[in-house]
């Protein structure tokens, strides 16, 4: 089995250590990093309105490394996603926020005798609602809920001793509320 050991170090540049070999070449095949998209649109009638954020970014690289094991030429695709949408209303007093996070990693390695792939899909959710809600005799309560998720893929292996293929979900939901009179908080849960 080939074990490659690299260091990555300030994300662009990584050290290929090969302890049987004297000399170790490299170069930069082709590199792609278009600008990333940004999309915000809002919409908004006094202290109540909706905002929409996205954003995404995709890098591509390539690039071959010759030592003790031959001419290793790799392939790197990485996306990413970002998307928010917020709700205000009830004049301000109630919160709503929706988001996620996508991220994509491909990267493929390949020497004459075999190809060494790694892939790994992450998805993180938010989401959170919050709202005031009048007492009456100068008091509120604050309701709030809020879920956070983690979910990964990966998939990892070499066309030699096979693959093997992972995946993790995670979900925390947290509810509370706080009763407040004046600018005092009175009790809560």
């Amino acid at each position: 089995m080939l074990w490659m050991c690299a260091w990555y170090i300030d994300v662009n540049f990584h050290i290929w250590l090969d302890s049987k070999s004297v000399e170790t070449k490299g170069n930069l095949i082709e590199y792609k990093s278009p600008t990333p998209a940004v999309s915000l649109v809002s919409n908004f009638s006094g202290l109540d309105g909706t905002f929409l954020t996205k954003v995404s970014r995709s890098i591509y690289s390539s690039g071959w490394v010759e030592s003790s094991h031959g001419k290793v030429v790799t392939h790197s695709f990485q996306e990413f996603s970002f998307t928010n949408f917020m709700r205000m209303g009830k004049n301000g007093s109630l919160q709503i926020v929706s988001q996620t996070i996508n991220s994509n990693y491909n990267i493929d390695s390949k020497l004459s005798s075999h190809i060494y792939k790694a892939k790994l899909f992450q998805n993180l959710p938010f989401y959170l609602y919050n709202e005031n809600v009048d007492q009456g005799n100068g008091s509120y309560t604050s309701i709030a809920n809020v879920s956070l998720g983690y979910n990964e893929e990966s998939f990892l292996g070499q066309s030699r001793f096979g693959f093997l293929a992972s995946s993790l979900k995670n979900v925390q939901n947290g509810q509370g509320s706080i009763v407040v009179k004046g600018n005092l908080a009175t009790s809560g849960l």
